[in-house]
């Protein structure tokens, strides 16, 4: 089961019509859903466990990361070298 962590409802909006808010888990299909986190590296690990518990073996973190570097435009994929855990 894919688990997915969205920072906002806003970007939550990308991927279902639902009406979805802070704090929400959403199921998309039988083998995916949506935690609407909120802002922050401890929020978003909070929802990631959340997920987890409701019986996520994998977890994606979506958001649309606007202003994180000028030079990327948009649709550019990013995806991180390492993961920091604390």
């Amino acid at each position: 089961m894919l688990g997915i962590v969205v920072a906002l409802p806003a970007e939550c909006r990308t991927l279902t019509r639902q009406r979805v808010s802070v704090g929400q888990l959403v199921r998309l299909t039988p083998t995916a859903m949506i935690q609407v986190a909120g802002m922050g590296s401890e929020r978003a690990l909070a929802a990631a466990d959340i997920l987890y518990r409701a019986g996520a073996n994998a977890v994606l973190s979506w958001g649309v990361a606007a202003g994180l570097q000028p030079e990327l435009t948009a649709g550019t994929l990013v995806l991180p070298r390492r993961l920091l855990l604390s």
